[in-house]
């Protein structure tokens, strides 16, 4: 039996109390209703004149759109859903508006989703001034959503893509660019439905909740910065790699003017934030000193778990209350200035009296790609702190003091190419393993999920299944 068991069974019992908060059909519950000819978004109301259509795209539109269909009854004349391969595990009830399309296995655009979009681009492009447009859009839109501009094919796109995020570029800098490839993305979508209103509900699943980079933006004022989409591409070298369609379409394009698109409400209805917070309250509940450290963290992996380690050694060492100020000031670039240092500094003062300490944190770390093994960005984070604590235990001492545990996983509970949500790492977790398995030599293949599971037969790492919602991931330190 793994050491910290209970901890352990916290941890992954307040994940998942994060994760049910975001639950989709909750969202579209709370967010939508009609009453008569007047359907309400949230604080926004809409006469519905004419016909009311529905589209969607991402991991978390199918429960969306199900429920959008149950509130919306007969006022929905139909509707075309994008949604990731393995998702209509219950198949739409008998008489549905609404056709499915799934496609994107793995997260990877395909020519099945390349069909929805382009059924979707077909639907908007029939609207008129007296019809209403929802949209609903979660994580996981980009991909579900490929329409390159032409001459660009779906595979030169997905090249240019791949090679970026294999360089390490950030989803914001990915979606920066696949919005200026696109038909659809970048407003593209909002300007083919003018002059019908639009309102899109959003589950967003970047720090900051950018409405332009959310599934990059198909429904928002248009930013197709062809410029700044090259200079990405220059950022990592790759400028001789790209497909030379791809290279006419940013240097040919004429200059994006912007515009303003008043027919379009864009609304916010999940976030980071919501299941953060519902992580404290589970971890309250379970009498934990609890703190939020962030809902910005993001990095690469090795700089976020060197952080993770250098918090929890400050934490075990009883460090003065400047020396945490300083290393939470020192951290801005990782976890933003959201945190009230004087919080943390109060929750682990007070955790003596209680069950132990829980700092819960929320965002999205990035992975150099380098080598060809399996693995995922909150796998690869575990095991990097585990690595980085069993070397901190040989020079700080009140490390073995405490029982020490971290988990990181997706609230999509999909962590890269795997079955894992993400993994859970322990103070003492690789003691037993040194000298038969290497981690280093794993990380360097990016090789994570293949070392968890021969690491206690699999037992650590999360797995969820799909959970049909994606806000990001959790990261959860606990300290007893």
């Amino acid at each position: 039996m793994m050491r910290c068991f209970h901890l352990r069974v916290d941890s992954e019992d307040i994940f998942r109390s994060a994760v049910e908060s975001v639950n989709p059909k909750k969202l579209i519950q709370t967010n939508l209703s009609i009453r008569g000819d007047v359907l309400k978004v949230a604080n926004k109301e809409y006469v519905l004149k004419r016909r009311c259509f529905l589209v969607g795209f991402g991991k978390a539109t199918y429960g969306m759109a199900v429920t959008a269909e149950n509130i919306l009854g007969d006022k929905l004349e139909a509707g075309i859903v994008s949604v990731p391969h393995g998702s209509l595990i219950d198949k739409p009830r008998e008489g549905s508006k609404l056709t499915f399309i799934e496609g994107a296995r793995n997260n990877l655009p395909d020519k099945n989703a390349e069909a929805a979009a382009k059924q979707i681009l077909e639907l908007a492009l029939k609207l008129d001034e007296d019809d209403m447009l929802l949209v609903l859009i979660s994580g996981g839109g980009s991909a579900l959503l490929p329409l390159p501009m032409e001459p660009i094919t779906l595979a030169e796109k997905t090249q240019v893509i791949t090679l970026l995020a294999s360089a390490g570029a950030s989803i914001s800098e990915l979606n920066a660019v696949r919005r200026c490839l696109s038909l659809v993305k970048g407003g593209g979508l909002a300007k083919a439905a003018y002059p019908a209103r639009v309102a899109s509900l959003i589950l967003s699943d970047i720090v900051g909740d950018p409405l332009d980079l959310i599934a990059s933006g198909p429904t928002v004022t248009p930013s197709k910065d062809a410029l700044q989409a090259w200079h990405i591409i220059s950022k990592y070298g790759l400028e001789s790699k790209v497909p030379k369609s791809v290279y006419n379409c940013l240097h040919l394009t004429r200059p994006w003017v912007p515009q303003i698109y008043s027919h379009v409400d864009n609304i916010i209805v999940g976030n980071n934030g919501i299941a953060v917070s519902a992580a404290m309250k589970e971890a309250c509940s379970r009498n934990y000193s609890t703190v939020v450290l962030s809902t910005t963290i993001q990095g690469l992996v090795p700089t976020v778990a060197l952080f993770y380690t250098s918090l929890a050694c400050h934490i075990c060492s009883r460090a003065p209350p400047t020396v945490v100020q300083n290393f939470i000031r020192n951290s801005e670039s990782l976890i933003g200035s959201s945190l009230d240092a004087a919080a943390l500094i109060s929750a682990i003062s007070e955790a003596d009296g209680m069950k132990g300490l829980c700092v819960i944190a929320g965002g999205e770390t990035t992975v150099e790609v380098k080598g060809n093994g399996v693995g995922g960005r909150n796998q690869e984070l575990a095991l990097t702190f585990s690595l980085y604590i069993q070397e901190a235990l040989k020079n700080i001492d009140p490390l073995n003091m405490y029982d020490v545990l971290f988990l990181s996983a997706g609230t999509d509970g999909i962590d890269g190419p795997t079955q894992a949500a993400g993994a859970v790492a322990y103070r003492g977790q690789l003691e037993a393993w040194e000298g038969t398995i290497s981690p280093k030599e794993y990380l360097a293949n990016n090789d994570s999920n293949t070392f968890f599971k021969q690491l206690c037969h699999g037992n650590d790492l999360v797995v969820t299944g799909h959970t049909g919602t994606n806000v990001m991931d959790l990261h959860i330190l606990m300290v007893t």
